[in-house]
């Protein structure tokens, strides 16, 4: 529900950990460098988005994470 898959652009593992790691430290960072490496840009960069401004609740900030763990999921495929 958080994170659909149809969302999240396949990159190549490093660049999948890459975008997990800056999630964990700036949530939403990982999930806007996704959006801009693929087809699908505006879904993902609003999520982004609203990640990092979640933050202050937690709520994004965990929600980054899971995104980012989506990502590199979906790298390994």
């Amino acid at each position: 529900m958080c994170c659909p898959e149809e969302t999240i652009n396949p990159t190549n593992t490093c660049m999948a950990t890459i975008c997990l790691v800056l999630n964990i430290f700036i949530p939403g960072s990982g999930t806007i460098i996704n959006a801009c490496f693929g087809q699908k840009c505006a879904a993902g960069f609003i999520y982004g988005i609203c990640q990092f401004f979640l933050t202050i609740l937690l709520i994004g900030w965990i929600w980054s994470i899971i995104y980012g763990i989506k990502i590199l999921q979906k790298s390994g495929k």
